[in-house]
């Protein structure tokens, strides 16, 4: 709630008060802190997390992105295949965000081909984003 409010403080503070702290309450509180554009904040609770799923990755990736910090969503994507933990049509719109706002476009390329290996290529919402890249590319050899 407090997350959600915008209101990071209490939301850490009842973070903190929690006896027990499980994957779920982690993520809810990296989610409000990369929200705010809090980055710092959530890699600091990212890194001390003992357990990191889909989601966490996904939300660190996606976080760094929409902030500008391009060249660590691009290193957190990397790691996060690396280790084989999975992977959904939000992790793959994360990575296309940092590939496009620097003009990486041969990452993209990799990431297109990526979607389509595992067949998210019907989300609209990937495949819009891929065709804005693709769009970006071609005007770009325009030039």
């Amino acid at each position: 709630m407090y997350g959600k409010c915008g209101d990071h403080i209490e939301a850490r503070k009842m973070f903190d008060k929690m006896s027990m702290r499980n994957l779920y309450s982690c993520n809810n509180m990296l989610s409000g802190y990369t929200k705010l554009g809090m980055i710092k904040a959530a890699k600091r609770l990212f890194d001390k997390m003992p357990e990191k799923d889909i989601v966490s990755w996904n939300t660190m990736v996606i976080g760094h992105a929409q902030v500008g910090y391009f060249n660590e969503a691009i290193k957190l994507y990397r790691e996060f295949r690396r280790l084989s933990i999975g992977f959904n049509e939000y992790s793959f719109a994360g990575i296309i965000t940092a590939c496009v706002k620097p003009r990486d476009f041969s990452l993209t390329g990799q990431v297109h081909c990526q979607v389509i290996v595992v067949g998210f290529l019907s989300n609209i919402v990937l495949s819009s984003s891929i065709v804005d890249a693709l769009c970006q590319m071609w005007e770009d050899e325009r030039r």
